[in-house]
């Protein structure tokens, strides 16, 4: 087996896993979508340069309020405070929250299909 066949194969397979799993924790998330809003803005320096993280206030299923750190940072652009979000969390760990976006909702559909595309560039690899 060449290096390129390899690395295609190795590839493919990650995108396929953390696919996988990215849609498993969104279909987990799903079940408790609630109205936010976000009520602060964090600055964060993420190795290279700054990035700006929201902090959503929502109430949770159960009647709770949470005030979490979102890990959906900006490099350019802060998020606006007191612009209202749909939040989805993890009931059994309602800090874990995440603002709904696009790309939750379909990123890891998106990594598997780039990976079956790996996995057929590598079938096709000689």
């Amino acid at each position: 087996m060449g290096v390129a066949r390899l690395m295609l194969l190795v590839l493919g397979l990650a995108e396929v896993v953390g696919g996988s799993y990215s849609l498993r924790r969104r279909h987990r998330l799903a079940r408790a979508p609630e109205p936010g809003t976000i009520v602060d803005v964090e600055r964060h320096f993420t190795g290279k340069s700054d990035a700006y993280f929201p902090v959503v206030s929502f109430r949770t299923l159960d009647g709770a309020d949470m005030r979490t750190l979102v890990p959906q940072g900006r490099l350019v652009t802060p998020h606006t405070i007191g612009k209202p979000v749909v939040v989805v969390y993890d009931p059994a760990k309602p800090a874990r929250a995440y603002i709904e976006s696009p790309g939750l909702r379909y990123g890891g559909i998106a990594f598997i299909i780039v990976g079956l595309g790996f996995l057929i560039l590598a079938a096709l690899v000689r």
